[in-house]
């Protein structure tokens, strides 16, 4: 404000004044300095807000995917249970085998539209996550604004850690949990040729877990939100070594 108020207009024409966001500007941004300050203000305000909301779409959309999976566990393991006047049939079953299936093929096609509408955006995303990784470790290991660049190097690695450990997630419930739910199952006392071929199908589609992509970087798992870690580490290893 004392910028703004400023009495003095040679002083307030001279002096460099503090802004939120490196712009451009087509006018002098310390002569018109409220213009420039409300225009930067409102930047912060709608970019906050388009992260916000892109990142609440991707995160719930991965956990929708994550519960879709844990259903269908669930319904996996008691795929028995089909009964018609109190006996269990070995065509309910087998219907019932089939239904299943389906939901875990519009599951698996849920996950793949997925990818190819959101790829480029993650992968965009998680460049960019990596990039200010870097950048604030850099700042910190220099000793500039401290509590600011400690507070946003958290905020930046909870926000890659939790995308990583919802993608990891519906890795690991499209493969161990639906196998595990599988093994858990009566599998073993059907005797039906049709039912035993379902089964074994379903199972042999489990070694192939639905993944969330981030393009040439391969899939998003917390192993490669570790790898974003280490390798700012070792950008600011190699900046300090040559200083």
């Amino acid at each position: 404000m004392d910028y703004i108020n400023s009495s003095n207009a040679n002083q307030t024409m001279e002096a460099t004044k503090p802004h939120a966001v490196q712009i451009w500007f087509p006018f002098d941004k310390n002569n018109k300095y409220m213009l420039a300050m409300t225009y930067e203000c409102f930047h912060i305000t709608q970019s906050l807000m388009i992260n916000g909301a892109a990142q609440a779409l991707i995160n719930s959309t991965m956990v929708f995917f994550r519960a879709q999976l844990k259903c269908l566990q669930f319904f996996i393991k008691n795929f028995d249970t089909t009964l018609v006047n109190g006996e269990i049939m070995c065509d309910g079953i087998e219907e019932s085998i089939k239904l299943l299936i389906i939901k875990y093929q519009q599951v698996i096609r849920c996950v793949q539209e997925f990818n190819n509408c959101f790829q480029d955006i993650l992968l965009l995303d998680y460049s960019v996550i990596s990039l200010q990784l870097a950048t604030i470790l850099i700042d910190l290991y220099q000793g500039k604004q401290m509590a600011f660049n400690s507070f946003f190097f958290v905020l930046i690695s909870l926000q890659l850690f939790l995308m990583s450990w919802n993608a990891n997630e519906i890795i690991e419930e499209s493969s161990t949990g639906l196998l595990n739910a599988l093994y858990e199952s009566n599998w073993y006392t059907q005797k039906n040729k049709a039912t035993k071929s379902l089964i074994l199908m379903t199972m042999m589609r489990t070694s192939r877990p639905l993944s969330i992509s981030i393009g040439p970087f391969g899939k998003l798992t917390m192993n490669a939100a570790i790898s974003r870690m280490k390798l700012a580490y070792s950008v600011l290893s190699l900046l300090s070594s040559k200083n």
